[in-house]
């Protein structure tokens, strides 16, 4: 599905992370960050061309993080990928800061049709 991606995934869930990134390097580049200060330093090192993150970061939502890579990253496709209530979260879908909002737990079709334009 697609070409290869370089992906980077964003969650403060360990179990989560390393399960996304199992399904994930089969076809792509995956790179993890638990926190959202390293996966601002990550974005710096290398511009993936997808961001998959959660949306409920520790006591934190990503909204800000979010925004800033869409300011500072135009080009990277933004996936949001969280268990939270769609009326927290929709308004980034709305207005354009994410592209696709993917609800957990995605079945892995879903998952990967999400990174990809």
């Amino acid at each position: 599905m697609g070409r290869p991606l370089d992906v980077l995934i964003v969650d403060d869930d360990p179990l989560i992370t390393r399960a996304l990134a199992r399904v994930l390097r089969s076809q792509h580049t995956v790179r993890l960050a638990e926190d959202l200060g390293r996966a601002l330093a990550l974005l710096e090192e290398r511009t993936p061309d997808v961001v998959l993150c959660d949306f409920c970061m520790g006591d934190l939502t990503a909204a800000g993080f979010l925004r800033t890579v869409r300011a500072r990253w135009p080009g990277i496709r933004l996936v949001l990928h969280s268990a939270s209530r769609a009326e927290l979260w929709h308004e980034l879908l709305d207005d354009g800061t994410i592209d696709r909002a993917v609800v957990k737990p995605a079945s892995v079709p879903d998952l990967l049709a999400s990174l990809h334009a």
